[in-house]
């Protein structure tokens, strides 16, 4: 009877052990699907702005849109007769900080993906062994491995 009770007790703790694999194979799945979405609307961000420095035509199709969204010529004033044109100043700054802010979200996206990673797959005491080959046992212990920023 014990025996049985036993084996019963091993195959439900086996049961245990392997839902809890797959329980860390999903969340390290749903963590590298994060980590490659925020990579690829870094990378759409970052063609973005290089192809608006490398030919600012297509930035100009872009920009003056956006003049209009902002208010267009009822922001302008002027001095001495000449007209400034304001607009352009503010839809310069919502452009860039919408841009900001996608890259921060890019950014958020591809660390939490990272931290679900290594919290689902990594050995920290292998870590530390390694760091502490490679940079020495004083430079992990004053890095942020221990607290310590």
């Amino acid at each position: 009877m014990q025996k049985f009770i036993k084996e019963e007790f091993d195959n439900k703790v086996g049961f245990l052990d392997q839902a809890g694999r797959l329980v860390r194979l999903i969340a390290s799945v749903i963590g590298m699907i994060l980590i490659i979405a925020g990579l690829i609307y870094a990378l759409k961000l970052f063609n973005l702005v290089f192809d608006n420095l490398s030919s600012p035509q297509n930035f100009i199709e872009i920009f003056k849109p956006w003049i209009e969204v902002v208010g267009g010529d009822a922001f302008n004033f002027r001095v001495a007769g000449k007209p400034y044109p304001v607009a352009n100043v503010i839809t310069l700054g919502v452009l860039g900080a919408g841009g900001f802010l996608l890259a921060w979200i890019a950014m958020g996206l591809m660390l939490t993906g990272a931290k679900i990673v290594s919290w689902t797959t990594s050995d920290r005491e292998a870590i530390l062994k390694i760091l502490n080959h490679v940079f020495g046992v004083v430079a992990v212990k004053r890095g942020r491995l221990y607290g310590d920023s």
